[in-house]
Order: C-alpha cells, then structure tokens, then sequence
C-alpha cells in the first residue's frame, strides 16, 4: 500500500518540487499551502507523515504541540533553512521525528521516510527492488 506523506510548504516552487521527488519514490504526495488546509487533509486522509515547512509558515511551540497530540501517530519531519530553532525547544523533544536541512537532500529524506513509514516494494529505496 502506498504511503501518504503531506506536503505543508508555503513556497509555490518548492512544494511541487518536493511532491515530485515523493512521488518518484512511489510515496503519495498531498500538497498543502496553509496550516487551514492541514486540519481538515488530517482528518480526511490517512497520513503517515508530515513534513512542514518552518520558514515560511506561522508554526510555534504550540501549535506543533497542539498537532502532536491530536494525532501521535504522525511523523513530523520539519525542514527549515535555519540549524536551530530553540523557540521550539519543547516541540523539537516531544513531537518533531527529524528536522532537515534546505535545499532537502534528497537521499537524507528518503532515509527518513523508510525508516518511519517503511517503503514501498516498488521504491528505488526498497532493499527487494533491483
């Protein structure tokens, strides 16, 4: 089964950008603009990950909190251009799975995709194909 990841990335270049890449690798991309967009996609939808933007979306302490809490089960995987944000200093120890670097490294990402979600048989990243 195919592995929905949530794309939540305020940047018009970047978020497509980032679905491409997911997609490649066989995952399902949901590309997200807003944190408005967010509430009702993780509702509707059977998310195994999220990876969200911290530059360019209006996120505190809080509301990753708030977010970790509603759904536990959710990987949150951050990306920022910064090395530390010690605003979230609570968030990054209770609710954030990883916090990478931009530009996204594309096998750094992948990495911690499969090892949080497992991947897909038919992934360049599964160890069964090729």
């Amino acid at each position: 089964m195919q592995k929905t990841i949530v794309v939540l990335n305020a940047d018009p270049d970047e978020r497509p950008e980032l679905c491409r890449l997911l997609e490649r690798s066989h995952y399902l991309a949901v590309p997200l603009e807003t944190l408005t967009e967010l509430a009702s996609c993780l509702t509707d939808t059977r998310c195994n990950a999220l990876l969200l933007d911290l530059g360019r979306l209006p996120v505190d302490n809080r509301f990753i909190c708030t977010l970790g809490k509603e759904h536990p089960a959710l990987c949150l995987i951050c990306i920022s251009i910064r090395n530390f944000h010690p605003e979230l200093e609570e968030a990054s120890r209770m609710h954030i799975t990883a916090c990478l670097g931009k530009p996204v490294n594309e096998d750094v990402l992948l990495f911690w995709l499969r090892s949080l979600c497992g991947a897909d048989p038919r992934s360049r990243a599964s160890p069964s194909a090729g």
